[in-house]
């Protein structure tokens, strides 16, 4: 029996028992007394004592507790300290590896705050003060652990220490015998590693930028192992994550030393070329964007450009057109930073196959007022991109905009009706304004026309019904659609206020022929309760004893329409 199948060998009732007390922290403390023999204090009714003797590979050699349970080999107060110990080795395992760059350090200076409750702390007597946080700190654990971690003036390693063991005992608590962490307590797992970015959120407020870096690097190595073996539907894992980096990206941006930026530089590098980053491409990439602000000395240059087209060839092979696009966008941005806007535009020129490169290429044409480069750029896009539909429309609202600019109307109103097509009221009103009212007249009739024929952009249609005023065509639109009656019968009344009534009263009637659950009751009620405020009480009545006479087997209908009171 070993520390990696010990649960093969022991009776159920046990294991969980003794998985329980691994899972809420009472293995209060694991010491190695001699070479690979532990001893623990578990807390239980009482505290008990556990030893345990391993060999090298994790094999239980021996193992006794001096609590008093006689029914077996192995208690549960055992048990908890194989999980806890078996949770240790891993750890050690991965901290032998060393990792490129050291861990970071910083300097600490003054915070300037101008918030108004500064004032009055600086006038409140200080022992008072104290007195106040440690009361407050007493009634919320969680602030006493976030004012330890900025307060406390500790060895880094020490610090990286104490928030790795923070964000492990929320996930130790939230995984299952198997390790897993369901999806109904990833939100619970999280929350150390958000308590230890909001620490470093606040050491950033102070400028110990690479004292915050740590605390983010730390949320990386816990978190993102645990990725593989979690629900993390609702993402709040990955959640902790993005904020990491995103904490990491402020840093790489902040005034920073050339030395700081030196050492950042290494340690956002290596961090980001972990094999764990292999499955998990867009973080890797997000971490590579923040050398891009570091990369300062000749030497780290040539080591960021020599990865990056190692990064290139690997995407081109494995990966795909994603990691490909998304790395030939910071090599742009690189070579803006260290080579010079030209030689950037010309990279830009050869890379422009790439919606993101043609993107920031159009962006800095429009900057220039080179509308015949914008139009060339997304004319070419919208030909090269007609198998993704979200591209070509991006193409498109440059086309428009530039039309606009430069006042080439026809242009623009062909464009503007591959909009309105697309579900567009925005470029419907403003492809009118090209147009004298007469000249309208005969346009937007054949509009409605393509959209009658197509039998489709039923939102769109009734916008433009009330805005040239055809109520005719809206009553027929409603009377075929009446789930937009509730939407738009306001532009009917007064003037066909008794076909309003009657399509009311159908749509009621077809509902409740289907309906079936409570939901949809209170939403024929809620129908009634509308025909009585424009007018209707007459035709709600009649249909009220209707509905209570033909349903007066559903209870809950019955009830629901007692509810309203005509």
């Amino acid at each position: 029996m070993n520390l990696f199948d010990f649960e093969d060998y022991i009776d159920s009732v046990i294991l969980n028992r003794g998985f329980s007390y691994y899972q809420s922290g009472q293995v209060r403390s694991v010491e190695e007394t001699s070479p690979n023999t532990f001893t623990a204090d578990v807390e239980g009714s009482e505290d008990y004592v556990v030893k345990v003797k391993l060999r090298e590979d994790g094999e239980i050699i021996d193992a006794e507790c001096d609590c008093p349970y006689d029914w077996g080999p192995v208690c549960k107060h055992m048990v908890a300290v194989f999980y806890e110990l078996k949770e240790m080795l891993q750890d050690d395992l991965q901290k032998k590896k060393k990792e490129p760059g050291e861990y970071l350090v910083s300097s600490f200076e003054d915070f300037e705050n101008n918030d108004p409750l500064l004032e009055t702390l600086k006038a409140y007597d200080k022992e008072k003060l104290i007195q106040l946080i440690i009361k407050i700190a007493d009634e919320y654990p969680e602030l006493r652990q976030r004012l330890e971690l900025v307060l406390e003036v500790q060895d880094l390693e020490e610090e990286r220490k104490k928030a790795k063991q923070h964000i492990k005992s929320y996930l130790k608590q939230s995984k299952d015998r198997d390790g897993f962490i369901e999806y109904g307590k990833a939100k619970f797992a999280a929350e150390g590693a958000w308590l230890i970015l909001e620490s470093a959120a606040d050491i950033l407020e102070n400028e110990e930028y690479l004292r915050g870096a740590e605390l983010c690097f730390c949320v990386l190595e816990e978190m993102m192992p645990i990725l593989d073996n979690a629900d993390d539907s609702y993402g709040y894992l990955s959640g902790a994550i993005d904020q990491a980096i995103d904490l990491l990206g402020q840093i790489a941006q902040s005034p920073l030393s050339k030395s700081e930026k030196e050492v950042f530089f290494e340690r956002i590098l290596s961090e980001s070329l972990k094999e764990i980053y292999d499955d998990w491409h867009d973080w890797r990439l997000d971490l590579l964007e923040n050398c891009v602000y570091l990369a300062d000395s000749e030497k780290a240059r040539e080591k960021f450009e020599k990865i990056l087209n190692s990064l290139s060839e690997e995407a081109d092979v494995l990966r795909g057109w994603y990691d490909e696009e998304r790395l030939a966008l910071i090599k742009y941005h690189f070579i803006k930073k260290t080579r010079g806007k030209e030689i950037a535009n010309n990279y830009l020129e050869q890379h422009r196959y790439f919606p993101l490169l043609r993107d920031v290429a159009i962006k800095d044409a429009l900057a220039n007022e080179d509308y015949q480069k914008v139009e060339k750029l997304a004319l070419e896009g919208e030909e090269l991109d007609q198998r993704f539909p979200e591209l070509v429309a991006k193409w498109q609202d440059y086309l428009y905009q530039v039309y606009k600019l430069t006042g080439q109307v026809e242009k623009l109103r062909k464009v503007a009706l591959i909009k309105i097509y697309d579900g567009s009221f925005e470029h419907y009103k403003e492809l009118k304004k090209t147009y004298s009212k007469d000249e309208w007249k005969e346009i937007y009739p054949n509009i409605l026309e393509e959209i009658e024929k197509t039998k489709r952009l039923w939102n769109l249609y009734p916008q433009i019904l009330i805005e040239e005023g055809e109520k005719k065509k809206l009553l027929e639109f409603l009377k075929k659609a009446p789930e937009y009656l509730t939407q738009y019968y306001k532009h009917l009344i007064p003037d066909y206020r008794f076909e309003v009534y009657e399509i009311f009263s159908q749509y009621i009637i077809e509902t409740a022929a289907k309906a079936s659950n409570r939901k949809v009751y209170r939403e024929i009620v809620s129908f009634l309760r509308q025909l009585v405020q424009i007018g209707g009480t007459v035709q709600a009545k009649n249909l009220m004893e209707r509905l209570r006479v033909k349903y007066s087997r559903r209870p809950a209908f019955v009830e629901e329409l007692a509810e309203l009171r005509i």
